[in-house]
C-alpha cells in the first residue's frame, strides 16, 4: 500500500444544525486540531494490587481552528448572537487646523460633545454648531479631535450576559496526498451537532495581525442509519473515479436451479475490497458482465440498468444445463474479475 500524507490545516465549513445552511466558512486557518479523548478506570485488586481491568468511558471529541483572517461569524457564534446591521453612533478622530480665530468644521456633524485634545495633552469640551467649533486659544493651532456621529447601515455584535454559544454543523475538509505529492483523497469530518465553547480571545499586537479561534466539542448525535448515537464522521472522498479495490466478490459465488422452477433469476451483488479495516463496498453498477461462451443460451444475464447483474435461466432450460457469467472491473490500469457458475438440476 502506498504511503499517504495529510498536508497542510483543514478548511473549515459551518452550517446550521437545524437546517443545514450554510454559516460561515474559515478558508485561511493558521491550524486546525481534531482530538479524540477517553477516560479509564483501572480496576486492580489482590496481592499487589495488580490490574485486572482497564473501563475506557467518556469519550469526548474537541476541535480548535485557528484563523490569520478576521471574521465576524467567529465572534458571533462564540457568544450566540446574530450579526444586526442599523444606523449607529459611532466614535470618531481627527486631526483639524483651527484658523486665526480659533474657529473650525469637523468634517462629520457630531452627535453630542466634541472633545479637544491639544498638543499639550489639554482637553476641552466644546458643543458644535452642526460642524462647526470655536476654541479661540487654540487659534491658528492643530489639535486632535473626538466625537460620534451617526452613520448608517452598520454591523453589530451585542454580547449577551446570558445566551449560550452556538451549536452547528461542522466540516473540516482536508488534502490526503501520496508521494508524489499527487492529492490521491480529501478527508472530510464531520461533526453534525458541535458545541461552541464560547472561549474567545481577540489579541492585539503591534508587530503583526490579530487571530481568532474556533473551539468547542462534539455532542452526541442520533443518527438516523444504523449506527445509532455518534459524535462523528471520517469520509475519505476518491479524487479519481475509481477507488482502490484489490479484490471483487459476487454474491452469491454461484447459482443452481431445479428444472422444475424455472424460468427463475437470481441478482448477483458485486463487493470491492480495500483492505485492512475497510468495509466490502458494493460495486455492481460499476462492474462489467458477460456469459462466458461456455454458457447454455438459455442462461443469460443483465448487462446495463437498474438490474445489471440480474441471472436469468429461461424456461425452456433443460436439466444439466450451464452457464458462467464473467464479472470484472477496471481500477486505474488494472482490471480485476470474479466469476459466477450457474447450473440447472434435475
Amino acid at each position: 500500500m502506498a504511503n499517504k500524507f495529510l498536508e497542510s490545516v483543514a478548511n473549515l465549513e459551518a452550517y446550521s444544525a437545524t437546517t443545514g445552511v450554510l454559516i460561515f466558512t474559515g478558508l485561511a486557518n493558521i491550524s486546525s486540531t481534531f482530538n479524540i479523548s477517553m477516560d479509564t478506570a483501572d480496576v486492580r485488586a489482590g496481592q499487589g494490587n495488580s490490574l485486572l481491568y482497564v473501563y475506557k468511558h467518556s469519550r469526548g471529541i474537541e476541535v480548535n481552528v485557528e484563523q490569520a483572517v478576521f471574521d465576524k461569524s467567529f465572534l458571533a457564534s462564540n457568544v450566540g448572537a446574530t450579526i444586526a446591521t442599523a444606523a449607529r453612533d459611532i466614535y470618531y478622530s481627527e486631526c483639524i487646523t483651527f484658523d486665526g480665530s480659533g474657529d473650525a468644521s469637523v468634517s462629520q456633524t457630531p452627535v453630542g460633545s466634541v472633545f479637544i485634545v491639544s498638543t499639550t495633552g489639554t482637553i476641552t469640551t466644546v458643543t458644535p454648531t452642526v460642524k462647526a467649533i470655536s476654541v479661540p486659544a487654540l487659534a491658528s493651532l492643530s489639535a486632535d479631535v473626538y466625537y460620534q456621529y451617526n452613520l448608517a447601515d452598520v454591523p453589530r455584535i451585542t454580547i449577551p450576559a446570558g445566551e449560550t454559544p452556538d451549536v452547528i454543523k461542522l466540516v473540516l475538509r482536508a488534502k490526503i496526498k501520496d508521494s508524489t505529492g499527487a492529492q490521491v483523497e480529501e478527508l472530510q469530518i464531520t461533526i453534525p451537532q458541535f458545541q461552541i465553547s464560547g472561549d474567545y480571545e481577540l489579541s492585539f499586537t503591534a508587530d503583526g495581525v490579530s487571530s481568532e479561534s474556533i473551539t468547542g466539542s462534539a455532542l452526541e448525535y442520533q443518527d438516523a442509519s444504523c449506527a445509532g448515537k455518534i459524535y462523528g464522521t471520517f469520509d475519505y472522498v476518491p479524487i479519481t473515479s475509481s477507488s482502490n479495490y484489490t479484490v471483487i466478490y459476487a454474491s452469491p459465488s454461484g447459482y443452481s436451479v431445479a428444472v422444475g422452477s424455472v424460468p427463475a433469476s437470481q441478482q448477483i451483488t458485486v463487493y470491492g475490497l480495500l483492505g485492512g479495516l475497510s468495509q466490502p463496498v458494493d460495486v455492481t453498477a460499476q462492474c462489467t458482465f458477460e456469459m462466458n461462451a461456455i454458457s447454455d443460451a438459455d442462461i443469460t444475464v443483465s448487462t446495463t440498468g437498474t438490474d445489471i447483474g440480474l441471472i436469468t435461466v429461461a424456461g425452456t432450460a433443460s436439466a444439466t444445463d450451464e452457464g458462467l457469467v464473467d464479472i470484472s472491473l477496471v481500477v486505474g490500469s488494472n482490471t480485476i474479475t470474479d466469476s459466477v457458475h450457474v447450473l440447472v438440476t434435475a
